[in-house]
């Protein structure tokens, strides 16, 4: 690859990517150094001006000196009339945003230039000279001077015109300027060759001229054929225009080379190199961070695996013993039971509450806060691993990486106060809804079974209090005046010891009734209750996971920047040593 402006602007622009984005393995002193070195070099290659080749075209009169100067531009920019008026002095062709060197002295050029926007030959400044056989004697002298000025100087001959002696003759005048000739014999279209090749009478001719220019002092002469006015004639043969092609790169690849010589001159080349050396240094030492940071990452899954399964027995310590009493008493208030079996439930609750646990009503917020310990084996593990992190990168000298590393144990505490927090709030939630958790229709469902318990006692007191007799006939010719009867019997016999025997029993069996519902109840009630306290332990450990692989996030997005930087630096860096090593071949 040439060293060019738009391959050393790449260069700079990849550079200082690199620093800029080494957040973590550049010091910011190193970062501010290297960003201040590639400004300036990029300072100095903007001020590069885009380097032209001043390009003279040589030749007497018919030679096609015009024409070629339209084949390399691929446009008609020059013609014949533009010499005529002119026979002494140089016409320059430039682009419009190139302009003459100021040291070439303009006492022979023509003003004004003949400004084009080709920019196809923008890199180039061509100077057509007067035709050797017009130019005035006296003349001759100064306007070959400016040869001295030009990069390149093509001399252009025709297979009619390449013998000419006022041709070599003013060859022999400028022959110390050799190195930089290019002889062109144009026009090969119009070689006749009568009963033979003209491709073999080309060579005899180029033979010819070769040793023409060699016994006129040009040791290794340059020589281009082609026929510049057939070049975009699809019709005309290749061997007319192939060798253009060749005489066209050779011009472009001077002026590349012109390109390359300033910027060695300014010596950016050299100094882009020793960043890229400097930098590879500096990360050289980075070779094997990445392996050891993905060691770690890959034991700190396996431990957090075990720490997922701690979070059930952590969150399930934080609802205490008075906060399940006081929920039990809150639950065993609700209004799903009949009011004989409330009544048991709340003397229930009101004994419950005297051998509850000591504590607040609720037990919640001083079982739960920031710095619990039982958050201790999650707070630990995750510091371990932060510490191992930052052993390492202690051991590779980057503190940058590890104050941004001890940064983040701030946000284990965070992470745990955001649980802490959020945990309160829906705790709340939950003290209000979980004694009125149970749907209308079944609270509905439990009074209709605990009424017809308690009604099957009394109808056998009724039964005991009647007697048989008195019902059978009853209900063999019922009446009002029988149930009036029956009710004042039914009160009569109250009074009476089997009255009384059976009222008592009703009421024995009827608290037992009662107890047997009330222990039901509060036995559904209960486990109800530990259902629901299960379902909300269980959110808060997924909870609590959550906020742990938040934590776990951040860590492994800070590692895998610290092991990207690590290797998109190296991959850059030998990127630009071969560019560099691909330049010096």
């Amino acid at each position: 690859m040439e060293i060019t402006k738009g391959n050393i602007r790449l260069q700079l622009e990849q550079l200082d990517q690199l620093v800029q984005k080494s957040r973590f393995l550049l010091a910011e002193s190193h970062r501010e150094e290297f960003t201040r070195e590639l400004k300036k070099l990029t300072e100095q290659i903007r001020k590069i001006e885009e380097p032209v080749l001043n390009v003279g075209i040589l030749g007497g009169t018919g030679v096609g000196k015009s024409t070629i100067i339209n084949a390399l531009a691929n446009d008609q920019i020059s013609s014949v009339s533009d010499r005529r008026p002119h026979t002494d002095l140089v016409i320059v062709y430039l682009h419009k945003e190139s302009s003459l060197p100021p040291d070439i002295p303009g006492d022979y050029i023509k003003e004004p230039h003949n400004v084009h926007e080709n920019d196809l030959i923008a890199g180039l400044i061509i100077y057509d000279f007067p035709d050797f056989d017009s130019i005035v004697k006296e003349h001759a002298e100064k306007v070959l001077a400016l040869l001295e000025f030009l990069d390149i100087a093509i001399w252009v001959v025709s297979p009619e015109k390449y013998a000419d002696l006022e041709f070599y003759k003013v060859l022999s005048q400028t022959s110390k300027h050799q190195d930089n000739f290019i002889f062109v014999m144009n026009k090969i279209d119009t070689i006749k060759a009568p009963g033979s090749d003209p491709q073999h009478e080309l060579k005899t001719l180029l033979g010819d001229f070769t040793l023409k220019l060699k016994r006129n002092g040009i040791l290794s002469p340059k020589i281009y054929s082609f026929s510049a006015r057939e070049i975009n004639n699809t019709n005309a043969p290749e061997w007319w225009k192939e060798d253009f092609f060749n005489f066209k790169n050779s011009l472009f690849r001077k002026r590349d080379i012109k390109e390359i010589l300033a910027i060695k001159e300014a010596n950016i080349e050299a100094e882009v190199n020793r960043i890229v050396k400097e930098l590879k240094a500096l990360y050289v030492r980075y070779n094997n961070l990445p392996v050891e940071l993905n060691g770690i990452m890959l034991e700190f899954q396996k431990e957090f695996q075990d720490l997922k399964d701690l979070t059930e027995i952590i969150t399930g310590q934080f609802i205490t013993e008075k906060t399940i009493d006081t929920l039990k008493q809150r639950v065993h208030q609700n209004e799903a039971d009949v009011a004989p079996v409330a009544f048991f439930k709340r003397l229930w609750s009101k004994t419950l509450r005297r051998t509850s646990s000591p504590g607040d009503n609720t037990g919640w917020e001083s079982s739960l806060s920031e710095n619990d310990g039982r958050f201790d084996p999650v707070r630990n593990k995750f510091k371990s691993l932060l510490y191992r992190i930052n052993t390492i990168l202690l051991r590779y000298g980057i503190d940058v990486a590890r104050k941004q590393i001890t940064e983040l144990e701030r946000s284990i505490d965070y992470e745990l106060n955001q649980f802490v927090s959020k945990s309160r709030e829906t705790f709340l939630e939950f003290l209000e809804t979980v004694p009125g958790a149970e749907s209308s229709f079944i609270k509905f469902i439990t009074r209709i079974k605990q009424w017809f318990f308690l009604g099957i006692p009394a109808i056998f007191l009724l039964v005991s209090l009647i007697g048989p007799k008195a019902l059978k006939e009853f209900q063999a010719s019922p009446s009002l005046g029988k149930a009036f009867s029956l009710l004042f019997n039914i009160l009569l016999s109250l009074y009476t010891s089997s009255g009384l025997i059976s009222l008592l029993s009703f009421l024995v069996i009827e608290t037992i009734v009662i107890i047997f519902l009330a222990s039901r109840s509060i036995k559904r009630d209960e486990q109800r209750l530990t259902r629901e306290i299960e379902a909300f332990n269980k959110y808060l450990a997924n909870r609590l996971t959550k906020h742990l692989e938040t934590l776990k996030t951040k860590i492994e997005e800070k590692i895998d920047n610290i092991i990207k930087e690590a290797k998109n630096a190296d991959k850059l860096l030998e990127q630009l040593e071969y560019l560099h090593y691909e330049q010096n071949l």
